[in-house]
């Protein structure tokens, strides 16, 4: 990593109400020759182990999908941090793996991960100068930024109003 990280949590969209999505976000400056290599490792090393993964064009640039259930995540999670008893008693009695989607591409010296073409997509559209409203244009955030997070080398924000509402919708 050379460059800013960003980490975002998105609102649900309206085709799929329950799960909020991600955007995560790291400039790797002149490093994007490194980048594209260990992309294309990492999407070899996916299928290899027989785990699926489909390619897909957004704004003409190639993202991989990598496809896994939960069911994956704690059997890597159990690898690094293992289980007691009870955890895994706990474990058995959970509701059926559920399908995860990340998808991982690169622009120009941006890595881009995300749960959401279409977030992605904004991305992409706002990186190439296009008319899609930034998080600085947000009212809320604006105001903040300007008079406490402008200097700092880390900041985090949350809006509380769009948790609270699907906080709200979920009871």
């Amino acid at each position: 990593m050379q460059g800013q990280i960003t980490l975002a949590f998105t609102p649900a969209t309206s085709a799929d109400k329950n799960d909020s999505g991600f955007i995560f976000l790291v400039d790797a400056k002149d490093k994007s020759g490194v980048l594209k290599t260990n992309l294309a490792t990492l999407k070899q090393k996916w299928i290899d182990s027989g785990k699926v993964a489909k390619t897909d064009k957004i704004r003409d640039i190639e993202f991989t999908t990598l496809i896994f259930s939960s069911d994956d995540v704690s059997k890597t999670m159990d690898k690094v941090l293992p289980s007691t008893k009870k955890d895994k008693e706990q474990a058995e009695e959970k509701k059926p793996a559920k399908k995860n989607e990340w998808i991982v591409g690169q622009s120009d010296s941006l890595l881009i991960v995300g749960s959401s073409a279409k977030d992605i997509e904004k991305i992409l559209i706002r990186q190439s100068g296009g008319g899609v409203p930034s998080l600085s244009e947000h009212g809320p955030f604006a105001a903040s930024y300007g008079t406490h997070f402008r200097d700092a080398p880390t900041y985090a924000w949350v809006d509380l109003k769009n948790i609270v509402e699907s906080l709200s919708r979920k009871t």
